[in-house]
C-alpha cells in the first residue's frame, strides 16, 4: 500500500511538472538561487573546516573546555558539548551530521545523539542574523536578549526538560585520542561537496513543491497559505511571510516560530545526513514540534 501511495504521489508529480513547465523551472531556479547563494557559501566552508578538525581530533579538546558547563547542564558527554556548539554556530544539517558520523564511529551512543538533535540542529547564527532579522517588522525590532531567547531559548529549554540522565560522559576511547582519521584534504573536500550537493537537490525539490503550493492555493485566506509555506520550506516562506500584508505582530510570530520548527525541507536534509546512523527522525520531529509550540508562547510573551 505504501508503494502504491509514493507511485501515485511521483507519477502526479511528473504530470504537474509536465503540465506547468513554467512552475517547474521557476520554482527550480528559486531553489538554485537558494541553495548557490545561501546555503553553499554558508555551509561548505564549514563542513572542510570541521571535517579538518575532526580528522585530527581536535573537536575533543573543544569538548573539554566546554563540559563543565554544557556537561552537567544537559547531562551529554564532551564529545556532546563540542557536538552541541559546533552544530549551533554552523547551523543545520551540520550538528545532526557529526552527530551521524560518531555514531557510526561508536563515539556517541544513539540515545545522546536523539537527545542532542533536537537542540544542535539549528538554523546557523549567520542564516538567523543576515535574513530572518531583516524581516523583523516595525516596532518589534529585537534587542539581542530578546533575539537569544527566541531563537534559542526553546532548544535549551528542551534540553534541560529532557536532558539524559544516564549518558556515558567520558571523553573518548584511548584509540580515540591516539589515532587520526588521516583522511587528505582531497578526501574531506570531496566528501563535503557530495553532502552539499544532496541537500541542494532537497532545496530544489521543495521550493518547486512550494511553486507549486503558492499557484494552486493561492485562493485560501493569507495566512494559511504563509504558514503553509513556511512549513514546507523556511526560506521562501519568510519571504513570502514578510512581503505578505498580514499585521507586523502576526508577522514575527509566524516567522520566528516557524524558524525554530525549521521547515519539511530542514528536516529532509537531516533525515539526509543521519540515514544508516540508526538515529530517530521521528524524535527530532517531535523535539522541532516541542520548540516551535514554545517559542510561540515566547514570542507571545516578548513581542506583545
Amino acid at each position: 500500500m505504501k508503494k502504491l501511495v509514493q507511485s501515485m504521489f511521483l507519477i502526479v508529480s511528473i504530470l504537474l511538472c509536465i503540465l506547468y513547465p513554467k512552475l517547474t523551472i521557476n520554482g527550480s531556479v528559486k531553489g538554485l538561487q537558494l541553495w548557490f547563494n545561501i546555503l553553499l557559501p554558508s555551509l561548505l566552508p564549514y563542513m572542510i573546516l570541521i571535517n579538518l578538525l575532526k580528522s585530527c581530533n581536535g573537536i575533543g579538546v573543544i569538548g573539554t573546555f566546554l563540559y563543565p558547563v554544557f556537561g552537567r547542564l544537559f547531562k551529554i558527554s564532551r564529545l556532546g558539548c563540542s557536538t552541541l556548539i559546533i552544530g549551533l554556530l554552523c547551523g543545520c544539517p551540520m550538528g545532526a551530521k557529526l552527530l551521524s558520523e560518531y555514531v557510526k564511529e561508536d563515539q556517541i551512543s544513539i540515545k545522546e545523539a536523539e537527545f542532542l538533535i533536537s537542540i544542535c540542529n539549528q538554523l546557523s547564527p549567520a542564516y538567523l542574523s543576515g535574513f530572518l532579522l531583516s524581516n523583523i517588522s516595525g516596532k518589534y525590532e529585537l534587542a539581542i536578549w530578546k533575539y537569544l531567547i527566541l531563537m534559542y531559548g526553546p532548544a535549551f529549554l528542551f534540553g534541560i526538560i529532557f536532558r539524559n540522565k544516564h549518558t556515558d560522559t567520558t571523553l573518548f576511547s584511548t584509540k580515540t585520542i591516539s589515532q587520526c582519521s588521516h583522511k587528505t584534504l582531497d578526501e574531506i573536500i570531496m566528501d563535503s561537496c557530495y553532502s552539499i550537493t544532496k541537500l541542494g537537490g532537497y532545496i530544489i525539490m521543495f521550493s518547486i513543491m512550494g511553486s507549486f503550493m503558492e499557484y494552486f492555493l493561492k485562493g485560501i485566506p493569507q495566512e494559511l497559505l504563509c504558514l503553509g509555506l513556511g512549513v514546507l520550506e523556511i526560506t521562501n516562506g519568510t519571504e513570502k511571510i514578510a512581503g505578505s500584508t498580514l499585521h507586523p505582530l502576526l508577522k514575527n510570530v509566524f516567522m520566528i516560530s516557524l524558524t525554530n520548527l525549521s521547515g519539511i525541507s530542514c528536516i529532509y536534509q537531516t533525515k539526509c545526513m543521519i540515514s544508516e546512523s540508526g538515529i530517530s527522525i521521528s524524535k527530532y520531529v517531535i523535539g522541532r514540534l516541542f520548540q516551535f509550540l514554545v517559542s510561540i508562547l515566547f514570542c507571545l510573551f516578548l513581542l506583545c
